[in-house]
C-alpha cells in the first residue's frame, strides 16, 4: 500500500489539474461555439440518451472507484464517507434536475460558461494541495 501511495501521490496533482482544465476549457469552447437558432430535440439538454447517461455513469464510477481507494490508503471508516457522498450527490442531483426543469434553455450556454471557469479554477487549485 505504501508503495502504490508513493506513487500516486506524485503525480495525482498533475492528472486532477489536467482533468479538470480540459474539461472545463471543452465545456466553455462548447458553450461559445453552440448556435442558440440551433436547437434540436437531441440537443435539448432536458432529454438524454442511453448513450450519454451510460458513459457519465460510467466516468462517474471511475471517479468513485479513486475516491475508495483513497480512503482505504489513508485508512478511513469508508461506510461515514460512503454515506455523505451519497447524501451529497443525490441532494445534488435532485436540486440540479430541479432548477434544469425551471429556467429557460437560454441560461444554458452561460451556465456551461460558468460551470467550465469553475472547474478551470479547481483544477489550478489541485496545483497547490
Amino acid at each position: 500500500g505504501r508503495i502504490a501511495k508513493d506513487l500516486i501521490v506524485n503525480y495525482d496533482h498533475w492528472v486532477a489539474f489536467a482533468l479538470l482544465v480540459s474539461v472545463g476549457a471543452h465545456m466553455c469552447w462548447e458553450a461559445y461555439h453552440h448556435d442558440p437558432d440551433d436547437t434540436t430535440e437531441a440537443e435539448d439538454p432536458r432529454t438524454h440518451s442511453f448513450l450519454k447517461i451510460l458513459f457519465v455513469s460510467t466516468v462517474t464510477s471511475i471517479d468513485s472507484l479513486g475516491v475508495g481507494v483513497t480512503l482505504g490508503l489513508a485508512s478511513k471508516p469508508i461506510a461515514t464517507y460512503a454515506i455523505a457522498i451519497a447524501m451529497a450527490a443525490f441532494v445534488s442531483t435532485y436540486l440540479g434536475l430541479g432548477l434544469a426543469k425551471r429556467m429557460p434553455a437560454a441560461f444554458g450556454s452561460r451556465l456551461e460558461i460558468v460551470g467550465g471557469a469553475v472547474l478551470i479554477v479547481l483544477g489550478f487549485k489541485m496545483l497547490s494541495i
